[in-house]
């Protein structure tokens, strides 16, 4: 199969704050892998190797393709030039113009990145691809080897999915990552070429903002007075509160 991986679009989220208008702003805006990427390229390496394929890592901004290719991949691409933007919906539509452009792919898989949730719908939709979203680990079905197979903890149940490709899969970790590559392994990814994607040509998706404002301000209360006089205080606050 010819596996493709999209990483290192996401900004951490500690480095935002919101002004005292309800702009947002980030101090840094270096792109960072998480650990639900590390576990989503470990299952794409195991992928591309079993059906004897591919695996191409793609990446925006100052993304550094050396993360993935010490992890296994075949080949790196990256568009410099584009960068995240604050809504998730132009973000996914740039994703999905960089994965069309970066070569022709049998299944993508990404993070599940729950902090930018909307991401992957989007980049899913876009690419007309079915969504299997969540999963905790993916791999090829053994009796049909053009289907993956992938588990996934639900509220409900403990769910094995038969997925038909092509599609995105997004790949939720269980735990931090385990196995990190050697030095040697990430000095050598360093050395290797890296494919410059021209997004002069693509399709420039566009945000307008029409305005930013702050939530409605709730002031709060103070229940003074031992725990018997501090309830009937609550319940009587509770029951005046028309918001409830």
């Amino acid at each position: 199969m010819k596996v493709m991986f999209c990483y290192k679009w996401e900004r951490d989220s500690s480095e935002a704050a919101i002004s005292h208008d309800g702009s947002l702003k980030w101090f840094n805006t270096q792109l960072k892998p998480s650990d639900d990427e590390a576990a989503a390229i470990a299952c794409a390496r195991q992928i591309a190797a079993d059906t004897e394929g591919s695996l191409t890592a793609v990446t925006i901004g100052d993304g550094d393709t050396a993360w993935a290719l010490a992890r296994g991949a075949d080949r790196a691409v990256r568009a410099s030039s584009t960068m995240p933007s604050k809504d998730d919906a132009v973000t996914g539509a740039q994703l999905a113009e960089v994965i069309k452009a970066s070569g022709a792919y049998d299944v993508v898989l990404m993070g599940d990145a729950q902090e930018f949730a909307g991401v992957v719908p989007v980049t899913a939709a876009l690419l007309g691809l079915p969504l299997i979203a969540g999963v905790e680990d993916v791999a090829v079905d053994p009796e049909y080897p053009d289907c993956l197979i992938a588990h996934r903890l639900t509220d409900k149940a403990h769910e094995t999915l038969r997925i038909h490709t092509p599609a995105l899969i997004s790949v939720a970790a269980t735990s931090s990552e385990k196995n990190l590559p050697s030095m040697r392994q990430i000095l050598s990814a360093k050395k290797r070429p890296i494919e410059e994607l021209d997004t002069a040509n693509m399709h420039e998706t566009h945000m307008t903002v029409k305005g930013v404002s702050l939530p409605p301000r709730r002031e709060a209360q103070m229940l003074e007075g031992d725990a018997q006089q501090a309830v009937a205080k609550l319940i009587a606050a509770l029951r005046m509160d028309d918001s409830l």
